[in-house]
């Protein structure tokens, strides 16, 4: 106790050394930057004096973690560097200090073991986005998201942290780490449209997204329908016809042009096959699909929404109520 008293001394101590705050404009983080500092996990610092736009630093984030999860001063050693941290190290930190570092690992580890080449920070991904550690910016803010290896802002910091104080759930990131543990082989154009699907994993939503890369938006990312574009149609690997199959750039499209008999009922789905959900699920007219994944196996879909490109549970909760049928487009 005396040590972690000694370096969040320290540490605040630098803060202060830093100089006088820079009066903050009003932030799409407000709310959380007032949770972190109502809590007084940052000495010194007040609301009007956030600076949210602000690269977050390594000397922040050891206060802001350590602050909101005591516990995790005895496992989590954050380096002194002066390099900025990025949104990648800012969710492995957290996932780390909630005791989840295992739990990733073996999220990485079935995607592996499916014969999948996942990135190295893949599992912390996988696990802070099932966390619901990101904030979602409304489609007009889309230049604020940031993928996993951009740099984070103090504000998406202070999010995160508010996140955690007001509790997270890690009985959901176990479930999905154990289901990926037993996720079914594939073979061909679909394990090659998944392989290229599991390495967008961390990348932000963003409206009328289809690439990783600078879009009109100002920023790389995908939409639901976009992320599915950009497996399976926009990758110079993708099948040839491909898109005559799809049948449209659209979750609408995409169930417009699908006739009833080539509609898949949940039993019939395959690994690599479009789920189309419905607000009256099975039951749910072309005009009331609006959101789409790709199937994983053993429940588990990989899709673009709140939390940017992540793996979701799709038989269960919303999404299983929700399910409206199942589109092959992949040969095999």
């Amino acid at each position: 106790m005396f040590l972690r008293r000694c370096i969040i001394g320290a540490l605040a101590a630098l803060l202060l050394l830093t100089g006088p705050p820079v009066a903050s404009a009003k932030s799409w983080a407000d709310d959380a930057i007032r949770a972190v500092v109502d809590v007084g996990i940052l000495p010194g610092e007040t609301v009007e004096g956030f600076d949210p736009t602000r690269p977050l630093d390594h000397g922040t984030l050891s206060m802001l973690v350590w602050g909101a999860i005591p516990a995790s001063i005895d496992r989590v050693t954050i380096p002194t560097t002066a390099e900025a941290v990025t949104i990648g190290e800012l969710d492995a930190v957290f996932v780390a200090a909630l005791g989840l570092r295992d739990t990733a690992a073996a999220a990485r580890a079935g995607l592996a073991s499916a014969g999948y080449e996942p990135r190295a920070d893949a599992g912390t991904e996988v696990i802070a986005r099932s966390l619901g550690l990101r904030y979602n910016h409304p489609a007009g803010s889309d230049r604020l998201e940031r993928s996993a290896t951009e740099i984070a802002t103090r504000a998406d910091a202070a999010w995160t942290t508010a996140k955690v104080l007001r509790g997270v759930d890690p009985s959901y990131a176990a479930s999905i780490a154990a289901r990926l543990a037993a996720l079914p082989a594939t073979t061909g154009a679909r394990h090659a449209a998944l392989q290229r699907a599991v390495a967008q994993i961390g990348q932000p939503y963003v409206w009328g997204g289809t690439t990783e890369g600078k879009q009109p938006q100002g920023h790389g990312g995908f939409d639901c329908s976009g992320f599915i574009w950009r497996v399976m149609i926009l990758d110079p690997a993708a099948p040839p016809g491909t898109a005559r199959r799809i049948g449209g750039r659209t979750t609408f499209e995409m169930a417009r042009t699908t006739s009833r008999p080539r509609r898949l009922g949940r039993g019939r789905v395959r690994p690599g096959d479009i789920l189309l959900f419905g607000s009256a699920g099975r039951r749910s007219k072309v005009a009331q699909i609006g959101h789409s994944g790709i199937d994983l196996g053993g429940g588990l879909m990989i899709h673009s929404s709140s939390q940017g490109v992540a793996i979701k549970e799709w038989n269960r909760g919303w999404h299983a109520t929700s399910f409206a049928f199942g589109k092959a487009v992949l040969p095999g």
